[in-house]
């Protein structure tokens, strides 16, 4: 099984609060599955492969700015 990592752009100062709450019920609402990590200045997002596509419209019409490697 594979799976995508999608990068917040951060960083966020620390007060800024539920930036990957936000992402992660768009993706919960789309019934996408996913895997969070965060650091000190950033979240990842992975999600599996066959889930992707469906992944990046719905945080796209969810308002969110997506980019792709190949933008």
């Amino acid at each position: 099984m594979r799976w995508h990592a999608l990068k917040v752009h951060g960083p966020f100062p620390f007060e800024t609060i539920g930036v990957l709450a936000t992402l992660a019920q768009a993706l919960a609402n789309a019934e996408v599955s996913l895997l969070a990590i965060s650091t000190h200045d950033t979240d990842y997002l992975f999600v599996r492969s066959e889930q992707i596509a469906h992944a990046v419209r719905c945080l796209r019409h969810n308002g969110h700015t997506v980019h792709t490697i190949s933008e």
